[in-house]
C-alpha cells in the first residue's frame, strides 16, 4: 500500500510537472552530485582558504561519514528496488542506476554538506540547502528514487549533524536536536548556541543556564561556557602585613 501510494507521488509528478525545460534542467541539476561532485569540490576550495579551512574540514568529515553510512551500509542492508523497475513504462532522461534504491545518496549527501556548514557557521548553508532541495527534487523528477528515498537521505545528513550535538548533550538529546534541526532548522549551529549560552544571561527551571529547546546544560564544574573551558581559579587575596615600627 506504502509502494503503491509513493508511486502515486511519482506518476502525479510526471503527469503534471513534465516540460520540455525541466527535462533539460534535472537531469544536470542531478549529475553534478552523482558522486557528490559538487560538495566535494566546494571542500576543496574551502581547505585552501585558510580562514575557512576548519568549515572544509567539516564538510570533508560529513561526507566521508554521508558516504560510509550511506553507500556502504544502508543501501546493500536495505536493498530496495528502483522505482522504474516497478513502473516500466516510465521514459528515463538518464542512465539507470544499478544500486540500491534507500536512501537517496544524492539527498543525503546534500543535507550532510548543508548541516555541516550550518553547523560550522558559514553563511554558505542557505545557497546549498536551495542546491540540496533542487538535487533532492530532481531525484524524483526523474524516478530514480521514492519519495521515501529522499526523506530518508534528509534524515541520513540530520543524523549527521547530531554528532555535533551528542558531545554536548548525550546520545538521546543529541540525536533528537539533529533530526528536528534537519525538518524545522530550529536548532542552532553548535557555536552560536554556546556563544548564547554564555551571553544570553538566561537560565532553566533549576538555575542552570539554558540551552537549545530550553534544556539546561549540566557541568560537574564552573565553567566559562562561551568558550567551554574551566574558569581559572581566583586569585588569594593579599595578605596585610603587620605595621613596622620605627627605631
Amino acid at each position: 500500500m506504502m509502494q503503491a501510494a509513493e508511486l502515486a507521488v511519482l506518476d502525479w509528478l510526471q503527469a503534471h510537472l513534465r516540460c520540455d525545460f525541466l527535462d533539460a534542467v534535472m537531469p544536470w541539476i542531478s549529475r553534478i552530485c552523482d558522486h557528490g561532485e559538487i560538495w566535494i569540490l566546494l571542500a576543496a576550495v574551502l581547505l585552501l582558504l585558510r580562514k575557512h579551512r576548519w568549515t572544509g574540514m567539516s564538510l570533508s568529515f560529513a561526507l566521508i561519514l554521508d558516504l560510509i553510512c550511506c553507500n556502504i551500509v544502508l543501501k546493500p542492508l536495505v536493498g530496495r528496488v528502483r522505482p522504474f523497475l516497478v513502473n516500466t513504462a516510465v521514459e528515463l532522461l538518464t542512465a539507470p542506476p544499478a544500486d540500491a534504491s534507500f536512501p537517496s545518496g544524492h539527498t543525503a549527501a546534500s543535507f550532510a554538506a548543508v548541516f555541516a556548514l550550518r553547523a560550522s557557521g558559514s553563511p554558505l548553508w542557505k545557497p546549498a540547502l536551495v542546491l540540496a532541495a533542487g538535487i533532492a527534487f530532481s531525484r524524483l523528477y526523474l524516478y530514480v528514487h521514492w519519495p521515501t528515498d529522499v526523506l530518508g537521505g534528509i534524515l541520513v545528513g540530520a543524523a549527521l549533524l547530531s554528532i555535533a550535538f551528542v558531545r554536548d548533550f548525550g546520545w538521546a538529546q543529541g540525536l533528537w536536536f539533529g533530526l528536528f534541526h534537519s525538518v524545522s532548522a530550529f536548532c542552532n549551529a553548535v557555536q552560536q548556541q554556546i556563544a548564547q549560552l554564555g551571553h544570553s544571561g538566561k537560565n532553566g527551571p533549576d538555575g542552570l543556564p539554558s540551552g537549545p529547546c530550553g534544556f539546561t546544560r549540566r557541568s560537574p564544574w564552573p565553567e566559562d561556557i562561551s568558550s567551554q573551558r574551566r574558569c581559572p581559579p581566583p586569585l588569594p587575596r593579599p595578605v596585610a602585613s603587620p605595621p613596622r615600627r620605627c627605631g
